[in-house]
């Protein structure tokens, strides 16, 4: 054996042998342990917020008895640290629980201790009694829990400490390892991605509760009749109540001239006893210093009671009540309380987060709305000076509820975005988009409202901080472009090539006139072009003003309607509104924002000639701190062929601005008698959409008639995004590298001009790495069959290897001299696959992206009915993946497409490759961020240990980082595929499909 020979030889035999035992044993030990902390570790997948206890205490249960000890447990900190709790225990029969007594322990009681769990990785305390003497609180507080020994290790959760998670020992000392701690440490790790992903769905489940009171609650009381006042505002303490887990709601009132308050309203928990007949006339000095609090507006919020002063009255009151923890929300009229709202826990201590505060803020400035509306319906008040007093309280609610309105519904929009990406049914992805188109125009109307009432009521301020204004700007034309293409428009994105990239200003406020006044332009222009142009001038080394500009083709202004646009709720005529929409509140509220940054909207409009909106910020600017001029050092000149001026216009001072040459053309025809007459260029950019002939018509004479291939002359294709580019990708003749889609950001296009020579495939030598060679199996005859971009070797039952840059299949036929390719562009950078008919040999095709081909396959297509199974058995699928949650997304969507297949779970690189060793795998999921050892190492020695099993096993890189170089850094790995995050079920379909279509599905 060999792992015994490295014992010393000179030990003596029974030495030697105790020593081989012992060291065997460890060996035993750790692989237990590590096994029941996969074990664990994958069972926490499934965990909810329902079982999340059970879970934990489970785990608790089967960790204490592997390790020996006599209690674990969980704690979690106070947000300031000041307190902890213990939220989960594990006891061995006969050992003393502890989690009643440790519920909200001060942290001071144990300072020693306190700081080191606060600046440790983790610490251990073999003996109690051997604690220093500034420990004498932990160990006096230790020994009354009969504790010898412990171990703690820290919990962080978004690299926030949270809480720890720990072990004692009662009956015995214990001395914890070094390899026992480690694998804690994971484990420490699962729990507090396991704590992160319920908080998030607990989160998600509070939103929408909070979400649907408020809608209910400020529906109802929109238009609510005087008689129906009680009982609705009794109904809405209840739901509030419940919502926050109190015992009992109320709302007092404040009568100042008599100095004293009394209970109006009140809702009990119905084994809770009601006060509201021993709470009236309360004489306010009895209450001062709460009283003074609700004056300044202040929010009154109490934990815990018996912190409280013994000779406090407020203590006195609420003590007699049974009361445990409260919070008490003034309710203000303008600078003026005129009582409170207040929830009390009876039960057991309470914490009120700011989520259930703003809820009960919202609610006071809704009774202050009831309030008043009622008020002023009692008394038939109709003076002027009375309705504008009205109107403004109600702006000044609006105002304030305006983010919190907002909120939900960005979270319904948000949340169905992103459910939208995942693995849905037909009526699952109707239902979802119904429900984001429909949060997103509730929230346009909302918006407008709210915003028109936020700024009337003075309520509305700026936000400015550093903002990247071309992100910005690149953010709002990615929103606006949709609605462009649809409607065939041009839309031009023209930014000052040197312009700073930051700017101290409001993204938001700025994102929204932008969105305002180009959804505008793209609405009211049928034929032609929209454009976004930004431009800088400098003031002095700090301050420079960005000017903003939208020019749009459309209908145009007439000078005599003009003057109604940037009045509320008008529009230039009711034939426009009748035809367009809108709320008329758009325009308005652009210009209010823009005077509050100190600027106003300018307008040159003529009727039937277009229309241009201009706006200007002058702020604090800063270049990047890497900024420089960028330089193309490989691309000297380009031709640009677009019939649009203004785009030749832009990229032309935007190439220039980079060094390089520009030639423009604004027809394909002419480009191609450029190129005819002998005159190349570093690239063509030629745009899709022109006349007589487009692009793709263009790009074709140039590679078929005049035989111009991509290494002699590249091209990018200029395209808007409702273009379907599938069928071109699968045209082999046009052998277009880049697709760009309009309009052309700066970034993108100077990413595409670096990368554009790296992209080609020259003929090398059969000796360097990642070049075309062959793998031949007579001496007969040989030819080269060119095709594409690739030159093959051919010849009877030969194979061919290549690098991974398309996803080619081809059929070979012997004893003859042709092969068919076809093209598949949904992955785009897949293996290349060669299936052989009947009469061609089998051989191993030993590149990245090995395959063994039986004499038996055919080239089929993935939808075929013709698909001829090799395997009639489900695939087994390795998936390596740390995150719990994208583990259980890869699982979800490959069960939902293959319900039969076998999968195996790792959690890191290094199982992964012990795990493809242990079981005969189809195909491997990898993922490339993971711990001990990532994707790429794993794929490496994975292909080492191929070498020797004569197998190979399709992998699948996993990634969130769709760069070229990490790309090729997995393609060298020997990786075969490559998947970027966010995962979805389409491309996931693709990649099994690929790989596994001799399996049964």
């Amino acid at each position: 054996m060999k792992n015994r020979e490295i014992i010393n030889p000179i030990l003596t035999e029974p030495i030697k042998k105790m020593v081989e035992d012992r060291y065997f044993k460890k060996i035993e030990y750790l692989k237990s342990l590590q096994k029941l902390i996969t074990d664990i570790s994958a069972s926490f997948i499934k965990t909810n917020s329902e079982n999340i206890d059970k879970s934990i205490i489970s785990m608790l249960e089967k960790t204490s008895n592997f390790f020996n000890v006599d209690r674990g447990y969980i704690f979690k900190f106070s947000d300031d640290y000041n307190f902890m709790t213990n939220t989960h225990e594990w006891c061995k029969e006969n050992i003393e629980s502890q989690i009643k007594t440790l519920q909200n322990f001060s942290t001071d009681e144990l300072p020693w201790w306190r700081y080191r769990i606060l600046n440790c990785d983790y610490f251990f305390i073999n003996d109690i009694n051997s604690l220093p003497k500034e420990a004498n609180k932990e160990k006096v507080e230790f020994l009354r829990q009969n504790i010898k020994s412990l171990l703690t290790i820290p919990i962080y959760s978004n690299e926030k400490l949270i809480g720890f998670f720990g072990y004692d020992s009662v009956l015995k000392n214990k001395k914890w390892e070094k390899s026992e701690i480690d694998f804690i440490k994971i484990l420490s790790n699962t729990i507090a991605d396991t704590f992160s992903r319920v908080e998030t769905e607990k989160k998600l489940e509070i939103q929408s509760q909070m979400q649907s009171i408020l809608t209910t609650i400020a529906s109802h009381y929109i238009n609510l009749p005087i008689e129906e006042l009680e009982s609705s505002i009794n109904e809405s303490l209840a739901a509030l109540a419940i919502f926050a887990n109190a015992d009992r709601a109320y709302i007092f009132n404040y009568n100042w001239e008599k100095n004293s308050c009394s209970n109006t309203y009140e809702w009990c928990a119905s084994d809770i006893p009601p006060e509201i007949d021993n709470l009236q006339n309360i004489d306010l000095n009895l209450i001062s210093e709460w009283v003074e609090e609700h004056k300044k507006g202040d929010t009154l919020y109490i934990y815990d009671l018996s912190q409280l002063p013994s000779d406090s009255n407020v203590k006195k009151i609420l003590d007699s009540q049974g009361v445990k923890s409260l919070i008490s929300v003034p309710i203000m009229d303008g600078d003026s309380c005129i009582g409170f709202l207040g929830f009390d826990s009876v039960k057991k201590h309470n914490k009120y987060t700011e989520r259930e505060k703003t809820l009960f803020e919202i609610f006071s400035k809704m009774l202050i709305n009831v309030r008043t509306r009622i008020s002023l319906e009692k008394k038939l008040i109709s003076e002027k000076e009375r309705a504008e007093a009205a109107s403004k309280a109600k702006s000044e609610f609006l105002a304030n509820m305006s983010h919190e309105i907002r909120t939900p519904l960005n979270a319904v929009i948000g949340f169905s975005d992103l459910l939208k990406k995942t693995a849905l049914d037909k009526n699952q992805e109707i239902y979802v988009n119904n429900i984001n188109s429909s949060a997103e125009s509730l929230l346009s109307i909302i918006n407008d409202i709210l915003d028109f009432s936020k700024i009337e009521a003075g309520k509305l301020e700026l936000e400015p901080i550093k903002t990247d204004i071309i992100s910005l700007s690149e953010q709002v034309t990615d929103i606006i472009n949709f609605q462009a293409s649809k409607k065939g428009l041009e839309f031009l994105l023209n930014i000052q090539p040197d312009i700073p990239k930051y700017a101290l200003l409001d993204p938001v406020r700025i994102r929204q006139i932008l969105i305002n006044l180009l959804s505008n332009a793209v609405k009211f222009t049928e034929i032609g072009e929209v454009e976004l142009k930004i431009c800088f001038d400098k003031i002095d080394e700090k301050h420079g003003k960005f000017c903003f500009t939208i020019r749009d083709t459309g209908i145009g202004i007439g000078e005599e309607k003009q003057s109604k646009l940037f009045k509320a709720f008008s529009q230039a005529d009711s034939s426009t509104t009748r035809k367009y929409g809108g709320s008329g509140l758009g325009l308005i509220i652009s210009n209010m924002l823009a005077g509050f940054m100190g600027s106003k909207i300018e307008l040159s409009s003529k009727e039937g000639c277009g229309s241009i909106f201009t706006f200007t910020v002058t702020t604090e600017y800063q270049y990047s701190k890497n900024y420089k001029r960028a330089q193309l050092t490989d691309i000297k000149k380009v031709l640009v062929i677009d019939d649009n001026d203004t785009n030749r216009l832009i990229l032309e001072h935007l190439l220039k601005y980079w060094g390089v040459d520009f030639v423009g053309v604004d027809n394909g025809l002419s480009g191609i008698n450029l190129l005819k007459k002998g005159y190349r260029f570093d690239v063509i950019l030629i745009d899709y959409h022109m006349p007589y002939l487009d692009g793709v018509e263009s790009v074709k004479i140039v590679r078929k008639e005049l035989g111009i291939d991509f290494n002699e002359q590249p091209i990018i294709l200029l395209h808007s995004s409702s273009e379907n580019f599938y069928a071109i990708n699968r045209d082999e003749e046009l052998d277009i590298r880049f697709f760009l889609t309009k309009p052309i950001k700066s970034s993108e296009l100077l990413e595409y001009l670096k990368s554009i020579k790296t992209e080609e495939l020259s003929n090398q030598s059969p000796s360097k790495k990642n070049e075309l060679s062959e793998f031949s199996t007579t001496d007969s005859d040989k030819y080269i069959q060119k095709y594409g971009n690739f030159s093959l070797k051919l010849e009877n039952k030969t194979l061919i290897k290549t690098k991974n840059i398309h996803n080619y299949n081809f059929v070979l036929k012997s004893n003859e001299n042709l092969f068919e390719k076809n093209v598949d562009f949904e992955n785009n950078k897949s293996d290349l696959n060669i299936n052989l008919d009947q009469s061609t040999e089998n051989s191993d095709l030993n590149s990245n992206s090995q395959k063994k081909v039986s004499d038996n396959s055919k080239l089929s297509n993935f939808n075929s009915e013709e698909t001829t199974y090799l395997h009639k058995r489900a695939p087994i699928i390795l998936v390596a993946e740390d995150n719990n949650v994208n583990m259980l997304l890869v699982k979800t969507i490959i069960l939902r497409l293959i319900p039969s297949a076998e999968i195996l779970e790792a959690k890191n690189g290094k199982e992964a490759f012990e795990l493809s060793t242990k079981k005969s795998c189809d195909i491997i999921f990898m993922d490339i961020q993971m711990p001990i050892m990532d994707g790429v190492e794993s794929s490496i020695e994975i292909r080492k240990f191929e070498r020797v099993s004569k197998k190979h096993t399709p992998i699948i890189a996993l990634t969130a980082g769709a760069l070229s170089d990490e790309e090729e850094r997995c393609i060298n790995a020997g990786m075969d595929d490559f998947v970027t995050k966010p995962i979805n079920l389409k491309v996931i379909e693709s990649v099994l499909k690929k790989y596994l279509r001799n399996f049964e599905w």
